[in-house]
């Protein structure tokens, strides 16, 4: 550690065990964590081989506070997505151990607004704004910041295949006490279809679900989504001048078993204006396999739900 300090270079062991001394020495109850990384494996014993990996655990009136230094776009409860991995040992004083739980208990949240204007050829443009928070930011910040912009500007447009982006920014990029937001204006052709009178298309435009993650008949490993998640959409769709709502989607609910998850799809409509909120979490970072053909048939109900579309005739 003095030569890592010294040097200022050294490996994550070094790193937070450097971290762990700074704060014991400001009076704060601080502990190593011995950690397994995602590609080591998980350890069915505590061996020296079987950790690979170092983070710091911080013991507060407030509760139990999980630190790693080595990745500067952590936070305090936001570890790397590498160290996501089960459980740690902690090891504590007089020689203890105790296990402790790596993945986070707050949900990352994803928020997108979106203010769209329809025109009669199909065609969408509008605002588009997304914030993020906890490992969502994390993750963002990780492949925004360290990405040629340019690249990562044309990425994004052929993620959504064909759109075309501008005023783009990035507010609280370096801010980690605070969501990442992603703002842009964007144009997109071909978003709805146009039979005689009528325009048919989905309210979630280029949103949709379209593909099932499970595709397999059984599974027997857990399903890993790394860490809870809450999405949430508002999307308002100014209709084409001239034209009138002929039929509209119903409302949908949808919930995983035991409280694992859940998706709320509402759509509300004006003469001309039309606002959908979507709301869909996943609660558990890991579910048993148990579950798969639940989690299989509750994204095949959602791919179903957003394919159902909005018919607009002219007034």
């Amino acid at each position: 550690m003095r030569k890592a300090y010294k040097d200022q270079v050294g490996n994550a062991a070094e790193i937070n065990l450097m971290l762990t001394s700074m704060l014991r020495y400001a009076g704060i109850k601080a502990y190593p964590i011995l950690v397994s990384t995602r590609q080591n494996g998980i350890p069915i014993f505590p061996t020296r081989e079987g950790y690979n990996y170092v983070v710091t655990y911080v013991n507060l009136p407030t509760g139990v506070m999980l630190l790693d230094a080595t990745n500067k776009y952590s936070a305090p409860n936001v570890l790397p997505f590498r160290t996501l991995n089960w459980q740690g040992r902690v090891i504590a004083e007089h020689g203890g151990s105790e296990l402790i739980d790596l993945f986070p208990k707050e949900a990352s949240k994803n928020t997108t607004y979106l203010m769209v204007n329809l025109d009669d050829h199909g065609a969408v443009n509008g605002d588009f704004r997304t914030m993020k928070t906890n490992h969502s930011a994390m993750l963002y910040r990780e492949e925004y910041i360290e990405t040629n912009k340019e690249q990562y500007l044309e990425k994004l447009e052929n993620k959504y295949k064909g759109m075309e982006i501008s005023d783009f920014k990035v507010d609280n990029e370096s801010d980690l006490s605070k969501p990442v937001m992603e703002t842009y204006k964007f144009v997109k052709e071909n978003q709805a279809d146009i039979i005689g009178d009528k325009i048919y298309f989905s309210p979630l435009l280029f949103l949709k679900t379209t593909e099932n993650p499970f595709k397999l008949e059984k599974r027997e490993f857990p399903v890993d989504f790394g860490f809870p998640t809450f999405n949430k959409y508002m999307i308002v769709i100014n209709i084409p001048e001239g034209y009138k709502i002929e039929t509209f989607p119903k409302p949908t609910v949808l919930a995983l078993p035991d409280q694992l998850g859940s998706y709320k799809y509402n759509l509300s409509f004006t003469d001309n204006r039309i606002q959908v909120i979507i709301e869909s979490e996943i609660n558990q970072p890991i579910i048993s396999s148990l579950y798969y053909e639940s989690l299989k048939a509750y994204f095949s109900k959602i791919i179903e739900t957003e394919a159902e579309t909005i018919v607009l005739t002219k007034a």
